[in-house]
């Protein structure tokens, strides 16, 4: 009996003892927090952000406070952020923590120049009765609170609705971002040209633009402050082209089973697969070219003089015209067609329109086989409805390459090439490209000297 006691007690001491050493482990373990400032900074505006990310894999954490420090100048950032514990033996649970101080420089009197950011971090371990489990981060930054100052270079900006344009302008400073707004939904990028800090931007104007809004230049310093100019420009208006296009019974059964596989539950219904086509698809055909076309990243000026036409060819039809679509003579739908319709012979052999690099060579719903060249500044050209495409995605093109076939892929009820052209993914009249004149007058003379 006393065997089987002494057993039962030891179990119990021996329990005891796992259970203090486990809380002792937990409650006095020595690993500190980590600090990381997510996104790190250089520099700091007249606002600014700064973003921690703290993290802490032991008892959770305990405090976290930030100063910034000028000199003899100490501020305080608050919040001071406190977590307080579950239990007496437990963390507070909080194993990370996301932490933004909005600042304002010049309110907590600190000026332009050299200041440090100072972040501490405790845990929860009661090791820090004896040592602390205390992490620092000290980061140097730039206090710079003055905005950048824009000189516009360029003068000729008469822009058509559905057209394009250039601006040129100079910075004083470095910019880690900057371009054109035009009424504060569509940005156009800049990029760097000859002389220090200056730039050129590529713009255009949807063919449906109302007006109304501004049109200015943006450019923002590493420390995030924004500098704005405005610049002399004039609208110009488009006379859209009414288009009627029957669409009859033998078209829909010729061209809607090349589309089956995007809507299957109407592939016994051709007038409803047509519809759903031509607006549904068509919309996610045309945000996928925005989409490249966005993200089009060569930063020099590719293209040499004025495009080229598809050799031959005459037009069928423009840029923006407006369709009416009538089955068994009545409006079963509409839309807009943003490009030019050029026909010649059957399978035509098409040249690159100018000098770039092909960024998509794919198949493309109701525009069949599809080509995009980037040619520089965000201006791209689009090529539809191939039989063949004889190029990929990173071949360099020079203007006259043939890059594949004319055809009738995609929506095309014959055999025809539907070329386009956008900028930063707006659509723009690809007739303003084919005319050497305008090129000179509205781009071309924009351009400074290097």
């Amino acid at each position: 009996m006393r065997r089987i006691l002494t057993l039962i007690l030891t179990i119990i001491i021996l329990a005891a003892l796992g259970v203090a050493g486990l809380l002792g482990y937990t409650l006095m373990e020595g690993d500190a927090p980590t600090i990381a400032l997510v996104p790190d900074i250089e520099a700091m505006g007249g606002e600014a952000v700064i973003s921690v990310e703290v993290r802490d894999k032991g008892t959770g954490l305990k405090r976290i406070q930030g100063w910034l420090i000028q000199g003899n100048k100490e501020v305080r950032l608050k919040p001071t952020y406190n977590f307080k514990r579950l239990a007496w033996w437990k963390g507070t649970g909080f194993g990370s923590y996301p932490v933004a101080w909005k600042v304002e420089p010049r309110k907590l009197g600190l000026r332009d120049g050299s200041c440090s950011i100072r972040i501490e971090a405790e845990d929860a371990s009661y090791r820090h009765i004896i040592k602390g489990n205390i992490s620092r981060l000290e980061k140097v930054v730039q206090i710079d609170t003055v905005p950048p100052v824009i000189d516009v270079l360029s003068s000729v900006h008469n822009i058509r609705r559905g057209g394009a344009g250039l601006v040129a302008f100079r910075l004083n400073e470095p910019v880690s971002k900057a371009g054109v707004r035009v009424s504060d939904s569509i940005f156009f990028k800049a990029f760097p040209y000859g002389a220090k800090n200056t730039y050129l931007c590529l713009i255009a104007l949807p063919f449906d633009y109302s007006g109304s809004g501004s049109m200015f230049i943006e450019a923002y310093d590493p420390a995030g402050n924004k500098g704005m100019a405005g610049f002399a420009h004039r609208v110009l208006g488009r006379r859209l082209v009414e288009d009627t296009i029957p669409i009859s019974q033998g078209f829909l059964q010729r061209k809607m089973p090349d589309f089956i596989t995007f809507f299957p539950d109407l592939k016994d219904d051709y007038k409803s697969l047509f519809l759903k086509v031509n607006s549904e698809l068509r919309a996610r055909n045309n945000a996928k070219l925005k989409e490249v076309c966005s993200s089009a990243s060569l930063g020099t000026i590719q293209w040499k003089g004025r495009f080229k036409q598809l050799p031959n060819s005459i037009k069928r039809a423009g840029f923006a015209d407006h369709r009416t679509y009538l089955y068994r003579g009545k409006k079963i739908d509409e839309a807009f067609h943003m490009g030019l319709d050029l026909a010649s012979l059957k399978r035509a052999e098409v040249p690159a329109s100018n000098d770039g690099t092909v960024i998509f060579a794919d198949y493309l719903g109701i525009y069949g086989n599809t080509v995009v060249i980037d040619h520089g500044l965000g201006l791209c050209s689009t090529y539809s409805h191939l039989s063949e495409m004889a190029v990929k995605v990173g071949d360099p093109v020079k203007k006259g390459d043939i890059i594949g076939k004319t055809g009738m892929t995609g929506l095309a009820g014959g055999d025809h090439l539907h070329f386009g052209m956008l900028v930063r993914g707006v659509f723009v009249d690809p007739l303003e490209w084919l005319d050497a004149k305008w090129i000179q007058e509205h781009i071309v003379v924009n351009i400074p000297p290097q």
